[in-house]
């Protein structure tokens, strides 16, 4: 059962985080497990690519001071222009190192894509007394975890596979995308048709890099830092296939994909992360697709893409999602 829990976590002193702190997210759940589990716990570090969890990074509920990378407060304020995220309310610093004062609130979401990995994980909580992570030098305590959304907190929630795969496609918005600049007289002319032919769109927040592992000519691994859809689904239906139970024949959707969905509009950029073992490319933003009528005509397409579109809010995009990338939410109409 996809579940995406939120961890409210408390400074227990002054620190410093580092800009890129998603391995140190992934390894502060580790522990959490092997203290309840080590044999669950050891059994998920040695996993393949499709982890049975996903980690986005951490928010901060109060503007922290950002500090340069010598320690200094220099360009603060720049820092946090760029680093505010694309909820508004919160504040992910991207290029700079990230200043806590103790006692300041700080959340951490995690989703697992496996009822038997959660058990562990409450467990865990539950019989710690007052549990700690600890993220790099950093102690955070966790002060309540939330697993039932709310107004204050609606990135907790739950569904089964079932409601997933049953739940039917979203409502058809046939407007034009006017959410990134002023609607003008070429709307009415684009390259997807009149306003009265605008296929139904489907959009998508990146809220932290995202990119997919690409094998070039000569054999060169490079990281993608674009939506294409085809890569998009495929990541998604690979890890639906591994824990959901209701299989989707992936060759056929991606094959449908690439003949029937197209990029719309986007308002994207790029960002680095920075790992212990080298860099990460991605892509930050929002993206609208297209799809074609022959596309809107096939129901079990539709069926199966609307289904993988509000997976990616619990699995992620892409690489390295248990370690902070490719937090994604789909927000079709």
């Amino acid at each position: 059962m996809p579940l995406s829990t939120v961890l409210t976590l408390h400074a227990t002193t002054d620190t410093t985080l580092p800009n890129t702190m998603g391995h140190l997210a992934h390894a502060a759940f580790l522990a959490l497990l092997d203290a309840a589990a080590p044999e669950v716990a050891e059994a998920v570090h040695g996993k393949g690519e499709n982890k049975p969890f996903a980690v986005s990074p951490l928010t901060v509920h109060r503007e922290p001071c950002p500090v340069g990378r010598e320690g200094d407060t220099r360009g603060a304020s720049r820092t946090a222009g760029r680093g505010r995220s694309v909820h508004g309310s919160r504040f992910t610093v991207h290029d700079r190192a990230v200043a806590l004062a103790a006692g300041q609130e700080c959340r951490l979401r995690i989703s697992f894509l496996d009822d038997a990995l959660f058990r562990p994980f409450s467990e865990a909580i539950l019989t710690l007394g007052q549990p700690t992570i600890r993220l790099g030098k950093a102690e955070l305590l966790i002060a309540r975890v939330t697993c039932v959304g709310s107004d204050e907190e609606p990135e907790a929630r739950y569904e089964t596979y079932e409601q997933l795969v049953n739940r039917l496609p979203c409502t058809v918005d046939r407007a034009p995308c006017t959410a990134y600049r002023e609607p003008c007289d070429a709307d009415a002319h684009s390259v997807h048709g009149s306003r009265s032919t605008v296929h139904e769109q489907l959009s998508f927040r990146f809220t932290s890099p995202t990119a997919f592992r690409v094998r070039m000519a000569g054999g060169e691994r490079v990281n993608w830092p674009l939506p294409d859809p085809v890569r998009c689904v495929r990541s998604w239906v690979r890890r639906w296939n591994e824990f959901s139970g209701f299989p989707f024949e992936e060759d056929e959707l991606c094959a449908k994909v690439e003949g029937g969905v197209g990029l719309a509009r986007h308002d994207l950029r790029t960002r680095m992360l920075e790992f212990p073992r080298g860099r990460e490319l991605g892509f930050v933003g929002e993206v609208d697709w297209h799809l074609t009528k022959h596309a809107l005509a096939d129901e079990p397409f539709l069926r199966q893409l609307h289904t993988l579109a509000r997976f990616a809010f619990y699995c992620g995009t892409g690489i390295k999602t248990a370690m902070g990338m490719g937090t994604t939410v789909c927000r079709a109409p």
